[in-house]
């Protein structure tokens, strides 16, 4: 008897993004912005510095925001700190 030929499932087998997780990316986000829009103007105390770079002679943190959640963090330019 012949060899069976087996179908291509390289299209099959590729994962595609869950749905779910994008809307709740969307969802944080949009929380995110209204937040922020919300504190504008404010005065925000920095609780850790944790990264530094530099761009262009412009020197930028990474800054956690005390009493804010990680997904707060922000670069913000030095200027601004």
């Amino acid at each position: 008897m012949g060899k069976r030929k087996s179908k291509n499932t390289s299209t099959i087998n590729k994962k595609k993004p869950k749905l779910c997780e994008n809307l709740l990316v969307i969802e944080e986000k949009k929380e995110i912005d209204t937040i922020l829009k919300n504190t504008k103007g404010k005065i925000f105390e920095v609780e850790e510095l944790l990264k530094k770079k530099t761009i262009k002679g412009n020197t930028y943190y990474f800054v956690k925001w005390k009493n804010y959640d990680e997904r707060f963090n922000q670069w913000v330019e030095r200027k601004g700190i």
